[in-house]
């Protein structure tokens, strides 16, 4: 007996549909084409399969026996074949994914660093950009998934988010500041400088202080000087008297060799929730998954570091 997986899916189809008509047409076929496939699976057995009435098809008590082993077999096969998929996504595949400027320094250098290692054959594109151009990406399908803060993206139902880190923040300023030695940094103190930093959702607005402005049409904190790269930014704080927020880990090395120093402001203070957001009903990619999987562990230990900084430079 030399059955093929074709004869097998045909009989499959034929059970589905119970028309030969329709299966024929679901093969792709003529339905000659299709009826003499059916036909010779049933000589090369020696039994009927099916029973051909005028209301329609059936199979018979073998035909039932062939077809659930059938159903069984094409399954197996999809299987199979998305099993290949999922690796050919990780081996020559595509990942196109926004980043948060905050999360971009924090932890996905080391995040895509990895990536790339377990998957050299795997094609990435990653723009960092704020909060908001990370969601309009998202929408506008440029980008299959963002990792960036989701208190705006929360409130957009054609958005999910999925929260994965929240970072404890701080204000930073140069070692010769007027504020860096005082033991208790209250908040009008603060709002006598510039705040450096990148534009402020309106639920985090109300928590941050320096010198900025409030939109009155969206409620987005508009500091006194507005950037994007946190490179800059260090650059301006640390030649001038404005005032930077700042995840304690992204000035670690800075903080150790008394370059910056961390104003004692109460604590705790914000801590933005950083996360995953996609346009709804949008599918995961096999890519996407490894990549999510992939900040879910490197965030743990992230946070980790970032808290004992805290205690170190801000005991509570």
């Amino acid at each position: 007996m030399n059955l093929t997986l074709k004869q097998l899916r045909h009989a499959a189809l034929l059970d589905r549909h119970g028309s030969f008509t329709v299966a024929a047409k679901k093969a792709s076929l003529s339905q000659s084409a299709f009826s003499r496939s059916i036909d010779k699976l049933e000589s090369q057995l020696g039994v009927a399969l099916f029973d051909r009435r005028s209301e329609g098809v059936s199979p018979t008590v073998f035909g039932e026996a062939l077809v659930r082993a059938a159903h069984d077999i094409d399954q197996r096969v999809g299987d199979i074949g998305q099993a290949i998929d999922e690796i050919q996504g990780l081996v020559s595949g595509y990942l196109n994914v926004a980043l948060g400027v905050y999360p971009a320094e924090i932890s996905m250098q080391q995040v895509l660093g990895e990536l790339i290692q377990q998957h050299p054959g795997l094609t990435l594109r990653a723009r960092v950009c704020n909060w908001e151009e990370v969601n309009q990406r998202v929408l506008a399908g440029e980008a299959e998934l963002a990792y960036a803060v989701v208190d705006q993206a929360a409130t957009d139902e054609r958005l999910t988010v999925e929260p994965v880190a929240g970072y404890e923040m701080a204000y930073y300023t140069r070692p010769t500041h007027p504020l860096a030695t005082e033991e208790n940094v209250r908040a009008p103190d603060i709002d006598s400088f510039p705040l450096v930093s990148i534009r402020v959702p309106a639920a985090l607005a109300p928590h941050v202080r320096g010198r900025s402005t409030i939109d009155s049409a969206s409620g987005f904190l508009i500091p006194a000087v507005e950037i994007d790269d946190f490179t800059v930014a260090r650059g301006i704080v640390r030649s001038s008297d404005a005032i930077g927020v700042v995840v304690p880990l992204q000035i670690e090395q800075e903080l150790a060799r008394g370059e910056f120093v961390l104003l004692r402001h109460v604590r705790p203070w914000i801590a933005p929730t950083y996360g995953f957001i996609q346009r709804r009903g949008v599918r995961t990619s096999t890519a996407a998954s490894a990549f999510r999987d992939l900040v879910g562990r490197v965030e743990v230990e992230l946070q980790r570091r970032n808290e004992a900084l805290l205690e170190h430079y801000l005991p509570v």
